[in-house]
């Protein structure tokens, strides 16, 4: 407790304020906005991390359980890595780049890496010298930002004097990063920001978080977003997936603000088998799996999120139908009227919701104080722009 008279950050701000009332308004407007110079605007190269597929960034992975995504990891961190693999066609623009792995299961990645080992043929101590493996804590973002101590120490330069940031690979998020929801869109948007802010931004550092895609999705409508918040996959810069179609998986990207050569690489899986002893003196056999990347461009996540887009119209077009249809027939219109009868067009209820906010966003209903609402008491109605709609379908 305060002392009479004491000096405290209360009455300094006490003080100040009765001195000058407006002081807490006076920011300056250059201390926060910074003009970019464009006096020189020229095209920058891409800050390839992985020529012609993956650059610098800030990147959600998705796949199911058991798709195999550490496994697949692997191969990739060592692609970024620059160890090349014979036949492969990955290659990374400088040798010598560190990977600082965050593992839910370091004794699993333990096994991928002798796994790529034995398979390929890659030295242990490449791998080993190449990869900063460390078990992952799920804990919050200040003390997630103390990695910027782990980014300095591991930063190495290629033999031109180019400084080569760590990449920073989170397997998984919900094993690393402590949310009380990962659902809150809030609070996803605050974690991506301080990432963002000070590994990427001010560092000049790639991140990779890797999550799992919701349970419910279909391989032929694979999208990459992470099961939660949607916030996962907007505020990325950088979205991919892995998912299997017909027996062969892939891992594609999605969403990009640059234009890659290459936005597909299929996995192929290779078996090698081992003996060690277990801890009662006997022979235990292992069957240990690595992935060799390969490019294919037949594989395209717009194609699927095109159909999802069809898909989407037709729910809409249903909807206002069902809207209009019933406020003719002085049936209510409101959300738990429309609830009852969600199954006549197919619908959830989180995706019925879904669908009325899209038709609002969109202007084609609004909500209207009708006389036969329940619940609320509001209405969806269709306005003029969502009759013209109808009647053109």
């Amino acid at each position: 407790l305060e002392s009479p008279g004491s000096l405290s950050y209360r009455s300094i701000f006490k003080l100040a304020d009765e001195y000058n009332p407006t002081w807490r308004d006076q920011i300056d407007s250059e201390s926060v906005w910074q003009e970019v110079d464009l006096s020189n605007l020229e095209l920058e190269p891409i800050d390839y991390l992985i020529d012609d597929f993956l650059a610098r960034s800030v990147m959600v992975i998705v796949g199911k359980h058991g798709v195999g995504k550490s496994t697949a990891m692997m191969a990739l961190s060592a692609a970024v890595a620059g160890i090349h693999i014979t036949g492969s066609p990955l290659r990374a623009p400088a040798k010598g780049r560190k990977v600082i792995y965050l593992s839910e299961d370091i004794n699993q990645f333990k096994r991928n890496m002798i796994a790529f080992h034995k398979n390929f043929h890659v030295g242990l101590n490449e791998l080993a010298q190449s990869i900063v493996l460390m078990s992952a804590r799920r804990v919050g973002t200040k003390s997630l930002l103390t990695l910027k101590d782990k980014v300095l120490q591991h930063t190495t330069y290629s033999d031109k004097g180019v400084m080569l940031r760590p990449w920073i690979v989170f397997d998984t998020t919900s094993a690393t990063i402590d949310m009380a929801d990962e659902n809150s869109n809030a609070e996803v948007s605050k974690v991506m920001a301080e990432l963002k802010c000070e590994l990427y931004e001010r560092l000049g550092c790639s991140i990779c978080l890797v999550g799992h895609s919701p349970k419910s999705i279909e391989s032929n409508l694979f999208t990459p977003d992470a099961r939660g918040a949607s916030a996962w996959a907007a505020d990325a810069t950088l979205t991919a997936g892995i998912f299997e179609k017909k027996s062969i998986r892939y891992l594609a990207l999605g969403k990009r603000r640059y234009n890659p050569t290459h936005t597909a690489l299929k996995i192929s899986y290779t078996t090698s088998h081992a003996s060690v002893l277990d801890a009662y003196g006997r022979l235990q056999n292992q069957n240990l799996d690595a992935v060799f990347l390969d490019w294919d461009d037949s594989i395209v996540l717009g194609k699927s999120v095109a159909k999802d887009e069809a898909n989407d119209a037709d729910l809409q077009r249903k909807v206002l139908q069902l809207i209009h249809q019933r406020s003719l027939l002085g049936k209510s219109c409101s959300f738990n009227g429309l609830i009852s009868v969600r199954k006549e067009v197919g619908l959830s209820k989180e995706k019925l919701r879904s669908v009325l906010d899209e038709l609002m966003n969109s202007e084609l209903i609004h909500k209207s104080k009708g006389t036969f609402g329940t619940g609320s008491g509001w209405d969806y109605m269709l306005t003029d722009s969502g009759l013209k709609a109808l009647h053109q379908t």
